[in-house]
């Protein structure tokens, strides 16, 4: 059978906002895990990413008419899906001889009820972006080999062309999840912070035990971690390496000291498997942030973490959940620092209950610490987080950004143009940038050499 992968156009891909470039990267990669199941059971692949290769999405029927694929898997964006919608509809009416299935989260979520009022009759079936070797079931299960209802995770059309949906699981052995099918991806096109050279997307863990008012990621990805085996995980870094010679990646989970001893041996097992330079992005929290974690990271190259800091008030602190004391921040930044880590700093504005000077704690903190980068925006809401109904609940949601996410017009006592004063204010008075640098970026690369072995070559014994 032939599948052809495909990753619509949203133009996220140019964005200078290298969180939005890495969201890109990490579906490409959920579309290449499950290209690498099929590829197992001998099915045929095309992987296709018309963002990354800034194709219209009005070639998608060319595409499929070259390659007459029996399934078109495509994943669309939570921000985009009408947008893309309208898009598979043009193509089925273009090129009606294949199988669709949809990979997004948002319409997963959707109940029945509502995704039934959707124009969706053109989709065979509905994936969430959990990362599952459940495609080769489902590909017999559209083609009425296999009971669709016994394939977790999936909305599909009933006889009746009435949507129905199969039971949600959380895979717990990420392990024996396959890892993506880089043979089928364009790896050079993906590029790392400063743009300059190829990076990879590692997937390590899932799942997130952050209550955050304005994050999902519990509710879509669970809300406990669930981690690989650090030699896994390492055995695909150096694959990576050594077979597309890329020498970047990016350690995909929310936070990737949410355990230290995990943290550490993960670090530990890269440092003793890599034969060559590599350099290292992540994600962390700075609660309990492990001194012996952070020089790990340093000895395999990592040279920026992104952090959640929220906010400066106190009361934003509590109020948002973002789980951590605002006293924490400095003495966490300083031993980054120490090690050479940059940061990569994300602060959020204009929480319902926020006045001036909680906005102005939370500037003042900006302008003391060191971020290379920085993301400082005001408040925008995602459809179904705590956020969003709390704003909802005291009108305070402004016109649609887009499909999913909201402006709000101001809090309860700064109204929407005092807000944005505040902002603009402070970005033009500090002249910070959005989030990339446009200059060479002096990467902190760790080579393995006896040296370095003799400084820290004792694996770490859990107390």
């Amino acid at each position: 059978m032939r599948v052809l992968f495909v990753n619509l156009n949203n133009k996220l891909s140019q964005s200078e906002d290298f969180l939005v470039r890495l969201s890109e990267m990490q579906a490409i990669n959920n579309l290449a895990c499950m290209a690498n199941v099929a590829v197992q059971e001998h099915h045929a692949v095309k992987i296709v990413d018309f963002d990354i290769e800034n194709i219209d999405n009005s070639q998608l029927a060319q595409e499929a008419m070259e390659y007459k694929p029996h399934v078109v898997v495509i994943h669309i964006e939570d921000e985009f899906v009408m947008e893309n919608l309208k898009a598979v509809k043009t193509f089925k009416d273009g090129y009606a001889g294949s199988k669709i299935i949809i990979h997004n989260n948002y319409l997963y979520h959707l109940p029945l009820s509502e995704l039934s009022l959707l124009k969706v009759d053109m989709v065979d079936a509905i994936l969430r972006e959990e990362p599952n070797d459940l495609l080769p079931k489902l590909l017999d299960a559209l083609f009425d080999n296999y009971p669709i209802k016994k394939i977790s995770n999936v909305k599909y059309k009933g006889d009746d062309k009435r949507w129905r949906m199969t039971d949600s699981v959380f895979f717990q052995h990420l392990d024996a999840i396959s890892t993506p099918y880089r043979k089928g991806l364009k790896n050079e096109l993906y590029k790392n912070i400063s743009n300059t050279a190829p990076l990879a997307v590692i997937k390590v863990g899932r799942g997130s035990t952050s209550n955050c008012i304005y994050d999902s990621t519990a509710r879509i990805e669970g809300n406990k971690f669930r981690v690989r085996e650090p030699e896994s995980i390492a055995r695909e870094i150096e694959y990576v390496r050594s077979e597309f010679g890329i020498k970047e990646f990016y350690l995909e989970i929310d936070a990737f000291n949410h355990d230290n001893d995990w943290a550490y041996d993960v670090a530990y097992e890269i440092r003793n498997t890599i034969t060559d330079k590599i350099s290292v992005i992540t994600k962390i929290q700075l609660k309990d942030l492990s001194q012996e974690v952070v020089e790990q990271l340093h000895f395999i190259g990592c040279h920026l973490v992104i952090v959640n800091m929220g906010s400066a008030a106190e009361e934003t602190v509590r109020r948002s959940k973002i789980g951590v004391k605002s006293d924490f921040y400095k003495k966490s930044l300083d031993i980054l620092h120490h090690y050479g880590i940059r940061t990569y700093g994300i602060y959020k504005i204009g929480f319902p209950w926020e006045m001036k000077k909680h906005i102005d704690e939370t500037t003042k903190m900006i302008s003391e610490f060191a971020h290379t980068y920085l993301d400082f925006k005001v408040l925008t809401p995602t459809y179904n987080t705590e956020a969003y109904e709390m704003l909802k609940e005291d009108n305070l949601l402004d016109e649609k950004i887009n499909d999913t996410t909201y402006a709000i017009s101001g809090t309860k006592y700064l109204k929407k143009a005092e807000l944005e004063k505040l902002y603009k204010s402070f970005l033009s008075k500090y002249k910070l940038m959005k989030l990339i640098k446009k200059e060479k970026v002096t990467e902190n690369l760790y080579a393995l050499n006896e040296n370095d072995k003799k400084i820290k070559n004792q694996k770490r014994v859990h107390s």
